[in-house]
Order: C-alpha cells, then sequence, then structure tokens
C-alpha cells in the first residue's frame, strides 16, 4: 500500500480509517466524514465500499425504496488461516477445492506455486477460505481453534503431517464475497442505476459493484479508471 501510495498516487493511504457519512448536494458527492470525525471535502469519489454500505451511508438519505433494496443485498464474511509448512512444496495446483460438506473450509491455495518469492525456498504455504456469515458460529471461535480443525483436516488428506506446521495466522473478511441471486441482480441493476446520477462519483470492485469479479479484472478496471480518470484532468488543466 505504500508502495502504490508513493509511487503512484503521491499520498498516503489512510489504511485505519472508516468512512462513516457521506454528504452530497445537487447530484454530487461533496464530502466525506472519516471515523465519525472528519469531514473532507472532494472532487471526485471512486468508491469500492460494499453497496449497500455506501447507499446507507449517503445524506440526505436515498429514496426509501433504494434503501430498501440495499438491504436485500447480502454478502459472506471470509475466514482466511494461512498455515507456515516446514515442507518445500505440498502440490503443483494454485488452488484445491473441498466440496465435502463435512469440511469447513471450501478452498485452499498454495501461494508459492504463483510466484516462488512467497516463500523460503525450503517452505511453503497454505492459505484456506472458510466463507461464513457474521452471526455463524465459526465466525466467532478462537484462533487457535480454527487453525487445530484446519490442520487436522488437512492432515487426513495427506497433504503434510501435524508436526510440518510451524505456525499460523488468522484473518477475518468482511464482506468478501457478494450472495448472487435472480433477484439481487435486479437490486443491484436498480441501485447502480440510481448512484449513476452522481456525477462526481465512480463505484469500483467486487463490493463496490456487488459483482462476482476477479483479481485481474479488478486490476484492469481499476487501470482503466485511473487512465480515463487522468484523461478528464489534464484536458481540464
Amino acid at each position: 500500500m505504500d508502495a502504490l501510495a508513493g509511487n503512484d498516487l503521491g499520498k498516503s493511504i489512510e489504511t485505519a480509517s472508516a468512512i462513516t457519512a457521506i454528504k452530497h448536494r445537487n447530484g454530487s458527492i461533496r464530502s466525506i466524514q472519516i471515523n465519525n470525525d472528519t469531514w473532507i471535502e472532494v472532487d471526485e469519489v471512486f468508491s469500492t465500499l460494499p453497496l449497500g454500505l455506501l447507499v446507507r451511508l449517503l445524506s440526505p438519505a436515498l429514496p426509501e425504496h433504494i434503501l430498501g433494496l440495499s438491504r436485500k443485498i447480502k454478502f459472506r464474511n471470509l475466514i482466511l488461516v494461512a498455515l507456515f509448512i516446514d515442507k518445500k512444496s505440498l502440490s503443483e495446483n494454485a488452488s484445491i477445492y473441498f466440496p465435502d460438506p463435512d469440511i469447513p473450509f471450501t478452498r485452499g491455495y498454495e501461494p508459492k506455486n504463483r510466484c516462488s518469492a512467497m516463500a523460503p525456498e525450503d517452505k511453503t504455504s497454505l492459505v484456506v477460505e472458510i466463507p461464513c456469515y457474521e452471526d455463524d458460529d465459526v465466525w466467532c471461535e478462537e484462533e487457535a481453534t480454527l487453525a487445530t480443525t484446519v490442520i487436522r483436516k488437512l492432515t487426513e488428506s495427506g497433504l503434510f503431517e501435524e508436526n510440518d506446521v510451524s505456525d499460523y495466522k488468522v484473518r477475518r473478511m468482511f464482506n468478501a464475497y457478494p450472495v448472487l441471486s435472480q433477484e439481487s441482480t435486479i437490486y443491484n441493476r436498480e441501485i447502480i442505476n440510481y448512484l449513476g446520477s452522481f456525477k462526481n462519483l465512480v463505484i469500483l470492485g467486487r463490493n463496490g459493484r456487488f459483482e462476482y469479479t476477479h483479481t485481474h479484472d479488478l486490476m484492469r478496471d481499476a487501470k482503466m479508471t485511473i487512465r480515463d480518470y487522468k484523461s478528464r484532468y489534464e484536458s481540464i488543466v
């Protein structure tokens, strides 16, 4: 993040700041509030906030119909359990899927198989995904309990032995996956169309657009958006 800020944006990126309110007037976003405290005036807004949250943060409030639709679209959270393993490699696969309903995680991926720099030459790692909702019991489980469960299930699969694991890390991510349905697609389209009336608001990302997109799609879209913005900005100045 620091490299992106320094090399491409020229300013710092505030990673510990929550957007808590957004003011608009006459079809434009005018200011945003940070951490329920500081207001910042803005000229352009690029939002990757979860779509429903963005709608509910806007002030004055949007029409009740749009607010109602925003409450109908849902996301699943994600728990990532990363295991650091004293083996050179586990498999040749970038991702391994686990469709068994008795296994709490849906897939694992070995970062070293995507880029050798992701682990020392004689070691590797495996990251597993546990999708869930915030009110699911697993979301509140202790990190040690999560790691123990994951290690047990993976050793049963034969990928490694328990004593191969040197350490672990657990990370929880809100709003990781949009819950897609025919109805949500209709709701999403109507919300996006309404937000298109704000002339200085650009909505990006899986969360922002409520679409199941991949990392390469997101990077491509971000690059195109910045290119278009620079072109518009340079034409003005």
